[in-house]
């Protein structure tokens, strides 16, 4: 007989921010009241979770604060979860970016790999960093629930690394499509002999499946 563990994850993205239509990056933007709604209510008759991560970042740290101190969960805020740097790109408006950066930003979109944003983090040092967060919450915290509150290009390339997705060519940031506060499952079976074994359950979700 097979025994073993299964963790959880469900990874939420914030809600709509405040620079809506920016490159927000590490740009620490605020929620709008729709940001909150849209948490709310994919959370709203949320199971039971054994620990809330959260990026330090307001629009998704804020949310964090508040659902775990109503739901008396432990909180963890995690700077290794926060969103890409886009260097001198951070905070600008696409609008901006097409006008000033035309061609480097077609070239970061095209081959994100082999094309860093000026100054700014390596589309191999964030997938680094990602798995990295990401093996060190399911040892950390293997066999229970877990709400990990993020950013759309984390959970991306969350989603990337346990499909096996070609990283080099950076398909997860052009095929993958993450909606604001919607919420992607992922379960990981962890065998007798240590080997995981990740189902992608949904993604996109943006009510809780226990209030469909």
């Amino acid at each position: 007989m097979t025994t073993g563990t299964t963790t959880t994850i469900d990874l939420l993205r914030h809600g709509k921010p405040e620079n809506d239509g920016c490159l927000s990056g590490r740009t620490d933007a605020l929620l709008t009241e729709t940001g909150w709604q849209q948490m709310r209510q994919t959370m709203s008759q949320s199971e039971r979770y054994d620990i809330v991560v959260s990026s330090p970042l307001k629009r998704c740290s804020a949310f964090a604060i508040e659902f775990s101190n109503q739901n008396n969960i432990d909180l963890e805020i995690d700077i290794q979860s926060q969103e890409m740097s886009f260097g001198k790109w951070d905070g600008m408006s696409y609008e901006e970016l097409h006008k000033q950066y035309p061609k480097a930003l077609n070239d970061f979109w095209s081959d994100p790999w082999c094309h860093t944003p000026p100054e700014g983090e390596s589309i191999e040092s964030f997938i680094d960093r990602v798995t990295g967060v990401w093996q060190l919450l399911l040892e950390k915290h293997q066999g229970k629930n877990i709400l990990l509150v993020t950013h759309s290009g984390v959970i991306r390339q969350v989603i990337a690394h346990i499909l096996a997705m070609d990283t080099r060519k950076g398909l997860a940031m052009s095929r993958l499509d993450i909606a604001h506060g919607s919420l992607t499952r992922i379960e990981v079976f962890t065998d007798d002999n240590g080997q995981q074994w990740p189902r992608l359950m949904f993604m996109n979700q943006k009510s809780h499946p226990l209030g469909n």
